[in-house]
């Protein structure tokens, strides 16, 4: 190894330095030479098979079995890694966590076909060598920091990949085998692997399971799992005898299969689909033990729900930067209007297009809260009422009336279910709680009773938490500022108020319950009088409040000593946004921003760059936690203020979040209040011309963030335009004619934009890009551009299975070709041409012999078989696409 770094340093440095870099002393790689089962070796294949998919011209042969200095110079030229020194440290010489995003192995950058095989050996590796450094052995070399989080954020990229390829039986297993082995192995247990296995064979309910949470001992009392998806024949017998084109049919089949069967099977016998066993060999190669530690824990189940499909919320920048996975299309889920161009089905269950897959998750949220601590069940309570909000939003924008109400109806009763779990003497959790199922009641439209569980939560707390000893009830007084501001809140949004409706909402008395908070009075229906005198005495008490906050700045009330809760409420912030809608209802919308504008130029550190070192330092993503917050209440404020400040000015908002986007432009958080706002999207806006710059350049690695971004905000502008003509020519004479065409300058920029991406590295590997240009290819009716769109984003994201399934969709003569590639790929297919075949042939036997079988039927003709009904013929589709 010291000839090597004498000999070609730059070369050593480059091959280790975007692998996984293990390089924890020299005795670790003093065999490297010779040795083909070295990790780094193996890495480094790794990273050559990835670097062919973004350089598909390049067709290298396989590296030398020995590392000599031609191997090495040969190796770094095929891998072109950049030569960029990193800063080293005594645990990670190399920067190991640094470039762990190389490691991670976007799985839809692979393009031969054996290489997902490779990708999964490669895993496996890894998470061997990771297994090494935990054993006591290892101890001879200084273990690094924070390694089970290292390891947690593989686990998660793996079954993050396996369920994007449509193996989602594998992801799912695997996630529940963590999930055991770290929550449920007794401690007198010697070998967890072992226990762990007998678990298995045993057929006991796993973790999100019904009777999951029954135990995990081998008793002969215990229940056998239940598999949902096994008996789906009344449906598939459903889309068999719809009499739809062939293609069409198996569309819905493969969709009803990938929605109901995620669920891993307990024996190869249980099912027709061999694919659907997982056995415990297929899992013991990427399995691990953490520590048993309430940090390691709940990281893991965050990473693990995450990879399940569960949107990240809020979605700030510091939570984007700390979570083991992020998900790009995170930013979709994330959004109040998403348009229609951008509205795409997949074929991955998830919350919000499959009932069964709720309920299993839900299963594992409930199962998980009651094996964590009390901080951690608040903060999954928190961010899954998030979540739950998220989905009924999206249910009543895009659904009937009928299942809205169906889906509010199972909705309603789970939450109340589960806000039963908490203990009675728990007030802390009982106000958040509750003010959360509050929020989930207004996104579904019920005012009356959105108000309604506010007052009764501060009618049963009446006691003003400003004057609140914090001591005593530690989280107790932040709780109640946060409902007494959604409270007031309330009555600035809504029209409705004690039961009776008032042509406009009624900041007056908004005014008056933030005056009473601030004045130190109870809690009252009518809150207090604001005279001059009490308005007065209401302003001293925010700003002595607010300055002894911000003296003990570095105590972070919503961050414990180890695991940053980003749904937890902030004091500090929590009162900031009462006193600034105080100060905009009192004096004006100049006054809050100037207060809120003061403490963020105060407040700003320098010290505190987001850099891997402070990936996992609470006290900086609690810092950036609170500054993101307060922009996003600025903005808030901003937007709604126009309805009851006389002062309004709109330059104000868009001068907040160009600030906001400058300091945090990857929160997507932040990005969809920008997708959301009412930016135009033009040339003359810099905003606008800031992020198409960032989604442009190709050396930013934050660009493929701000290229969906970008083309999500011109999509929702089309959108708006598109509403706004239609309801213009409503409004004109039924003499008039026109054809609405502003809309479609900005399908042309969406479509110019969302080509330039996928073009580029900056956005040629992201799925929704290229759905949506597919999309768009499809409403125009040019079926000959969505196949050779199809074929550009399957050579640059092979792994998706929603992309082979769009194509089909689009165009139906594509299904035979499509099924072969998708087999070629090693992608999940439940429903292959052929089985589909011998299933209609069936159906029409059946209906034959049953004709035959009809006394009143004498002679009844045998049907002739059209297969051109089916499907179009295949040579056309080949021929179109050459």
């Amino acid at each position: 190894m010291s000839y090597l770094n004498q000999m070609c340093p730059k070369l050593v440095e480059n091959v280790f330095f975007h692998g996984l870099q293990l390089k924890l002393g020299e005795s670790f790689y003093e065999d490297m030479k010779g040795n083909k089962d070295n990790f780094a070796f193996q890495i480094c294949t790794l990273n050559m098979c990835q670097h062919k998919i973004s350089s598909p011209h390049l067709h290298k042969s396989k590296p030398q079995r020995y590392f000599g200095k031609k191997s090495l110079r040969k190796l770094a030229k095929v891998i072109n890694i950049p030569e960029k020194p990193q800063e080293a440290s005594e645990t990670n010489p190399l920067g190991i966590y640094d470039s762990s995003t190389a490691l991670y192995i976007q799985g839809n950058h692979i393009a031969n076909s054996d290489v997902p095989l490779a990708v999964l050996k490669a895993y496996a590796s890894c998470m061997q060598k990771l297994i090494q450094m935990q054993q006591p052995s290892f101890a001879a070399h200084q273990r690094p920091e924070n390694l089970e989080d290292f390891m947690i954020d593989i686990a998660m990229r793996l079954c993050s990949f396996l369920r994007q390829s449509g193996w989602t039986e594998k992801s799912v297993s695997l996630t529940q085998a963590l999930l055991e082995l770290s929550f449920k192995t007794p401690d007198h247990i010697s070998s967890p692997f072992a226990w762990l296995l007998s678990l298995w064979e045993s057929q006991v309910p796993r973790i999100g399971e019904v009777k999951g949470d029954s135990g995990a001992q081998m008793t002969e009392g215990q229940p056998i799992r239940a598999v949902h998806g096994i008996d789906v024949m009344e449906d598939e017998d459903t889309i068999i005898n719809s009499s739809q084109a062939f293609p069409i049919v198996w569309h819905k089949m493969e969709y009803l299969r990938s929605h109901e069967h995620f669920q891993a099977c307990s024996k190869s016998s249980d099912c027709d689909d061999q694919d659907r066993f997982v056995s415990f060999a297929d899992l013991s190669q990427y399995l691990f033990i953490c520590e048993k530690k309430d940090r390691i824990q709940f990281r893991l189940l965050v990473g693990c729900l995450l990879s399940l499909g569960v949107p990240l919320l809020p979605a700030g920048q510091a939570q984007l930067f700390w979570a083991p996975l992020v998900l790009e299309d995170n930013l979709l889920h994330c959004l109040a209007n998403i348009p229609k161009v951008v509205s795409l089905s997949s074929s991955l269950p998830d919350i919000f297009n499959s009932m069964s897959y709720l309920a299993f998750i839900r299963r594992v949220v409930l199962q998980s809260y009651k094996m964590m601590k009390r901080s951690h069940q608040l903060e999954l309570s928190l961010w899954w009422l998030n979540v739950e909000r998220i989905r009924i939003r999206a249910i009543v924008r895009s659904s009937n009336q009928t299942y809205i109400n169906r889906s509010w109806k199972e909705t309603k009763s789970w939450i109340k279910a589960f806000l039963k779990n908490i203990p009675s003497n728990d007030s802390v959790s009982t106000v958040l709680l509750y003010n959360g199922y509050a929020s989930v009641e207004r996104e579904m439209g019920n005012e009356e009773e959105y108000q309604k569980i506010l007052c009764q939560l501060l009618q049963m707390y009446c006691e003003n938490p400003l004057v609140m000893d914090q001591e005593s009830k530690p989280g107790f007084r932040v709780a109640l500022i946060r409902t007494w501001f959604s409270y007031s809140h309330s009555i600035l949004q809504s029209k409705y108020h004690r039961g009776k409706y008032q042509q406009q909402p009624n900041p007056s008395l908004a005014l008056s319950h933030l005056v009473a908070l601030g004045a130190g009075a109870p809690f009252s229906l009518h809150g207090i009088p604001s005279t001059p005198a009490i308005l007065l005495k209401a302003k001293r008490k925010y700003q002595t409040i607010l300055q002894e906050l911000t003296l003990s700045a570095n105590k972070l009330s919503s961050f414990d000593v180890e695991t940053p809760c980003f749904n937890h409420p902030d004091e500090f912030i929590e009162l900031l946004r009462c006193y600034s809608y105080f100060l905009s209802l009192s004096d004006g919308c100049r006054s809050a921003f100037q207060l809120v504008q003061q403490w963020l130029l105060t407040s700003q550190r320098s010290d505190f760059p987001f850099t891997t070192e402070n990936r996992y330092n609470i006290e900086f993503l609690g810092y950036h936690t609170r500054r993101e917050s307060a922009y996003v209440i600025l903005l808030d404020l901003l937007s709604a203020c126009r309805d009851w400040v006389k002062d309004f000015q709109p330059r104000l908002f868009y001068d907040t979040l160009c600030t906001a986007l400058a300091e945090y432009p990857e929160s997507m958080q932040l990005l969809t209040v920008l997708i959301d706002s009412e930016e135009r999207c033009s040339m003359f806006s810099g905003l606008w011309n800031s992020l198409t710059t960032r989604a442009k350049d190709m050396k930013n690695k934050s660009s493929s963030r701000a290229a969906l971004a970008a083309c999500l905000a011109l999509a929702n502008r089309e959108e708006t335009i598109r509403k706004g003509e239609e309801k213009s020519f409503e409004e004109w004479t039924s003499q008039s004619e026109g054809i609405a065409t502003l809309h479609l300058g900005y399908r042309r920029k969406l479509e110019h934009l969302t080509e330039y991406c996928v073009t580029k590295c900056a956005g040629r590997h992201i799925v929704l890009l290229w759905r949506i240009l597919m999309h768009s290819a499809h409403l125009t009716g040019d079926s000959r551009k969505s196949k050779e769109l199809f074929y550009r984003a399957f050579r640059d994201c092979p792994m998706s299975k929603d992309i082979c399934l769009d194509i089909v969709e689009f165009v139906p003569a594509s299904i035979k070709e499509v099924a072969k590639l998708m087999a070629e790929k090693d992608l999940r297919l439940r429903v292959p041409v052929e089985e589909l075949d011998v299933l209609l042939e069936i159906e029409k036997e059946e209906d034959i012999n049953e004709l035959y079988q009809d006394p009143d039927i004498k002679d009844v003709p045998c049907p002739e078989e059209n297969i051109q009904s089916r499907c179009e013929s295949e040579d056309e589709f080949s021929d179109d696409s050459d």
